[in-house]
């Protein structure tokens, strides 16, 4: 079929055969949108259903036909365009087969952005994603000026067009973007795109670190010079390095930098740059966030909304009241002076060692999980060694984890996280901080690091209760 070069139109999609491949939130929400608008559609995932009784009686109900465990055949049931979730690797077998038909294979954010016609903003870097669209959204919101957060963050962006909340027509969208959306966007244009940061992750998918950064670097592609803006870490040297061959105007942000148009740190305030002059924002010590990496999180947002047209006092009193976001250095419970930290967003090695850099407290840490192709526990052996009291450990990581810290920390491996919390409560004293900062990925033993996180604080939560009655005996 001929790829499409610009937005559809309803008519278009009337009788088109599509594919949501994969059944993640992504895929079912694009294949009920797809199919809401008169797309033939049907849903496939090479494993077994997972889908709840809602979500399949849903799909049902729209007419979409089901393929699970890898019993979707392109040459009986032949689709016109196929939309991938961001879990299906280019290797799968499906899609490599749709592939080799000449079908336009697209994600989800891609096809939702066909039908839309917000302004977007989307975010995207290795770690801070989704405090820094949080933070975006509730700054935008504050000012006045609605926004809708989705993508990565928890709503899929189709989800927001099939179910459009109150205000959508002038809503801003505000979009979180992996670098597995962005590896099949054709036509993706962000009016503001952003870019964080860059550590190793994902090598398993994108081989080495510069496919990585290329992939990242999608976001920009269809950015131009008429009215776009790219703004970037000045901090981070591969990332920075983009704005060489940048179409659009290029902000940005930095905790050592001056940068003209920017966001920098100066004299222990937020200042903003805007070409012509500087303007006080606020004091760092405004930011409720812990940690330097929340000072850049806070300073792309700045950037973001002072570009949205939020004046600096707007800015200032949204930044005060940012709290954080759920699974991302939340403080989930604090009893008998020991604080519960849920960070279980923290998937990889960069994004646990950022949460052990945030506290000055002696640490117990909850870690392990599925690890990824190229970790190298000993490379974080320093910051184990001066930052953590205790380390409790679980999942399929633990082995390696244990290789490479027992020698340094005491070390206990568990099961479950029912056992990880309560060996960490047998561990802590005042002051201490009990961390679930994993550095792996959830799936093998949950759903997502959602489901992880929440079970966490409902062990934190039934612990706390239980030693409470246990006091009033």
């Amino acid at each position: 079929m001929d790829y499409h070069t610009e937005k559809w139109n309803i008519d278009e999609i009337n009788g088109l055969r599509v594919l949501a491949l994969g059944a993640g939130r992504s895929g079912v929400a694009a294949a009920l949108l797809l199919s809401s608008l008169g797309a033939k559609t049907a849903l496939a995932d090479d494993y077994p259903s997972t889908l709840g009784e809602q979500s399949e009686e849903e799909l049902r109900e729209a007419k979409v036909e089901l393929f699970f465990e890898g019993s979707f055949n392109p040459d009986v049931w032949k689709p016109e365009l196929a939309i991938v979730s961001p879990g299906i690797s280019p290797k799968n077998r499906t899609y490599q087969l749709l592939d080799s038909m000449g079908v336009e294979i697209i994600s989800e954010i891609e096809a939702a952005y066909r039908l839309t016609d917000r302004p977007i903003v989307a975010i995207t870097g290795t770690n801070g994603k989704t405090t820094t669209t949080a933070l975006i959204t509730e700054l935008l919101n504050k000012a006045g000026k609605p926004a809708i957060a989705c993508g990565n963050i928890g709503t899929a962006f189709s989800d927001v067009l099939l179910n459009p909340p109150e205000h959508y027509d002038e809503s801003i969208l505000v979009i979180e973007v992996s670098s597995y959306q962005l590896e099949t966007i054709k036509l993706f244009h962000p009016n503001v795109a952003v870019i964080l940061n860059l550590t190793p992750d994902h090598l398993e998918r994108h081989g080495n670190l510069e496919n990585y950064l290329a992939a990242k670097a999608r976001i920009m592609m269809n950015q131009t010079a008429a009215g776009d803006t790219l703004v970037l870490n000045a901090d981070d040297l591969k990332v920075w390095r983009l704005a060489k061959d940048a179409k659009p105007q290029v902000w940005g942000f930095s905790r050592r930098f001056p940068n003209q148009p920017g966001v920098m740190v100066s004299g222990g305030n937020i200042m903003v740059h805007d070409g012509t002059r500087p303007i006080d924002i606020c004091s760092v010590r405004d930011l409720k966030l812990p940690g330097q990496h929340n000072e850049l999180n806070a300073l792309a947002a700045v950037a973001v909304s002072f570009i949205m047209g939020v004046t600096p006092e707007q800015i200032a009193e949204g930044i005060s009241q940012f709290e954080g976001v759920e699974h991302r250095i939340e403080l989930s419970a604090e009893y008998h002076g020991v604080q519960f930290i849920n960070d279980s967003k923290a998937t990889n090695l960069d994004a646990m060692e950022v949460a052990l850099q945030s506290f000055d407290r002696p640490i117990i840490l909850i870690a392990g999980g599925r690890p990824k192709e190229g970790d190298e526990f000993s490379r974080l052996l320093p910051i184990i060694r001066d930052k953590v009291k205790a380390l409790i450990v679980m999942g399929e990581a633990a082995q390696g984890m244990m290789q490479a810290w027992s020698r340094d920390v005491l070390t206990k491996p568990v099961f479950n996280m029912e056992q990880a919390v309560w060996r960490a409560i047998e561990s802590a004293q005042p002051n201490d901080i009990v961390l679930l900062s994993p550095g792996c990925a959830s799936f093998d033993q949950y759903k997502n690091f959602e489901q992880r996180g929440k079970d966490f604080k409902d062990c934190v939560r039934s612990m706390i209760k239980q030693m409470k009655e246990v006091q009033l005996q």
